[in-house]
């Protein structure tokens, strides 16, 4: 199994926890692109973290690999929280553990 590397998982812990809005320098497939996200969670599968979460750039739940995080701080306007219960019952639905599956109900 190949290892991934997630410097920055101890800062995601913390904002998931505390609920803070994270202002994030993300590498996707495509691009380098800089979010502010609010975590519902981390978790961990076949050797990769994920973190889902609101992304207020889209306005909608997205799931982000920890490991092309490339840059977190606590972003300065935590005024827009939002209330987590909406995206945990979409995540709650879920039957399978397929992420695929997961990146569909949570419209990713």
């Amino acid at each position: 199994m190949q290892r991934w590397e997630a410097f920055h998982l101890p800062s995601l812990l913390e904002g998931a926890m505390e609920q803070k809005i994270l202002h994030i320098t993300y590498e996707s497939e495509k691009a380098i692109t800089e979010r502010d996200i609010q975590l519902v969670g981390l978790y961990s599968m076949n050797g990769k973290w994920y973190c889902p979460a609101y992304d207020f750039q889209s306005t909608d739940y997205r799931l982000f690999r920890a490991n092309r995080i490339k840059a977190v701080s606590i972003s300065p306007n935590q005024t827009r929280k939002k209330v987590m219960t909406t995206c945990l019952s979409r995540i709650g639905s879920i039957k399978s553990g397929n992420v695929r599956n997961i990146k569909r109900n949570m419209n990713c």
